[in-house]
């Protein structure tokens, strides 16, 4: 098996190649962080806007219950009305 000589041209040559594709390594990645930034900020903003739509139909279906209860109150005083006046013209009825 031949082994070849590594002169000091051939490692210069090697150092500025892999000095080259360090570089081209290194744009590449700071390249991916930025878009990887914009991305989340997008996403982020996505997320805001989702939760502010949330919490406003939070709100609505709290105000939904709350007329739900008030009606349903009603409703029922309504009805312990109704039942006390049954009770009085079945106490005038037999008296």
């Amino acid at each position: 098996m031949e082994r070849s000589a590594w002169t000091d041209e051939r490692l210069n040559d090697l150092a500025a190649t892999l000095d080259t594709s360090v570089k081209l390594v290194h744009d590449e990645i700071r390249a991916l962080r930025e878009d990887t930034r914009q991305e989340l900020r997008g996403l982020r903003e996505e997320v805001r806007e989702d939760f502010r739509d949330l919490r406003q139909d939070i709100r609505d279906l709290r105000a939904d219950f709350s007329a739900w209860q008030r009606q349903i109150a009603q409703i029922g005083w309504a009805l312990a009305a109704a039942l006390i006046g049954a009770v009085v013209a079945i106490i005038i009825a037999l008296a």
